[in-house]
């Protein structure tokens, strides 16, 4: 009898030692994984930078943005359509940050009759984020305007009806409205670019947190428990043994 209660307990153990071992595995591949969601990529660090510029937009009928292909000087857009600029930047040449209003013709046109011989634009010009602003600027509150223009005006024509602008002898949109007041295309670090902030007014909808991932301590309570719930076992079947 005393043999059998013997192997009975050595069983157990094995089987609460090998739990342990499992219940410890995934503690530290669960601190691993946050441990590299945490960790900055190459692209990501404080040295890493990008430019800021302002970028040429088109929105659709759905109110979304498409990054301009070409240059605004070589699109002619048609009535009816939505332009759009944001002094915004990109990485590895891809532009993250397109206006953060909606593209909508008829919020921004709808109070504005047809003029016979011209056509309607919409024009939405977002100036950025604070975190991108120049040294002691602050940008200001993004401006919608419907310009009335001329049939063959190209994108930066029907900009300059909606807003001063300044640009390159090229053609290149340096400021719009005096913003930024100089420079063209200023160099800013990549993690600036990544500071989406909410717009003033925005109609596009509001920002979802995103929950997915764990506190980085949350593996450690969570192995801490299982620990404490194998210990609780061991003890309660060794009492009802020698009971």
């Amino acid at each position: 009898m005393h043999t059998t209660k013997t192997n009975s307990r050595r069983g157990m153990g094995r089987i609460l030692a090998a739990a342990a071992i499992a219940a410890t595995a995934l503690l530290f591949t669960s601190t691993a994984a946050s441990a590299d969601d945490a960790s900055p990529s190459a692209s990501d660090s404080s040295s890493a930078a990008t430019y800021v510029y302002w970028s040429y937009w088109s929105g659709n009928t759905n109110g979304e943005w498409t990054f301009g292909q070409k240059g605004a000087g070589d699109i002619t857009p048609a009535d009816g359509t939505v332009e759009g600029w944001a002094y915004s930047g990109g990485s590895d040449g891809s532009i993250s940050q397109p206006p953060r209003i909606a593209a909508d013709f008829d919020q921004i046109c709808g109070n504005t009759d047809p003029v016979d011989g011209k056509k309607r634009v919409a024009v939405v010009v977002d100036f950025g984020t604070t975190a991108v602003a120049p040294a002691g600027a602050t940008p200001p509150v993004p401006a919608y305007d419907c310009v009335t223009a001329d049939p063959n005006a190209n994108g930066v024509q029907v900009l300059a009806d909606a807003q001063p602008v300044r640009s390159t002898p090229a053609g290149q949109v340096c400021g719009i409205n005096n913003y930024p007041a100089s420079g063209c295309g200023e160099q800013v670090p990549l993690s600036a670019v990544n500071a989406i902030e909410e717009a003033p007014g925005d109609t596009a909808g509001e920002s979802t947190a995103d929950t997915s991932s764990l506190p980085t301590w949350a593996p450690f309570a969570i192995g801490a428990v299982i620990l404490i719930a194998l210990a609780g076992t061991a003890i309660a079947m060794s009492r009802r043994r020698n009971g």
